[in-house]
């Protein structure tokens, strides 16, 4: 005869949301990466282009605002700067 292993249920929650932490986490890293990638594109086409060409080219081609594309820029100077932090 089998014996079942029987598991505490405050193990059982406590691995369900360890696995939903780690998932999360995941996540943000993968998110903060591509980020940063999107933020070096912009960064690299703000150069490319004349003064005041920037943000209409964002308006035009983008499907986002310029706000988030000042934040994908940010976050593209943040790793190059403060690795750490990234």
């Amino acid at each position: 005869m089998e014996t079942a292993l029987i598991i505490p249920q405050d193990a059982l929650d406590a691995q369900r949301m360890n696995k939903k932490h780690w998932s999360i986490e995941g996540k943000q890293n993968s998110a903060k990466i591509e980020a940063a990638s999107l933020g070096e594109d912009l960064i690299a086409k703000k150069a490319k282009l004349k003064h005041g060409e920037f943000i209409p080219w964002i308006e035009a081609n983008l499907e986002c605002t310029e706000r988030h594309a000042r934040r994908y820029m940010k976050v593209a100077e943040t790793k190059r700067t403060r690795v750490s932090d990234f």
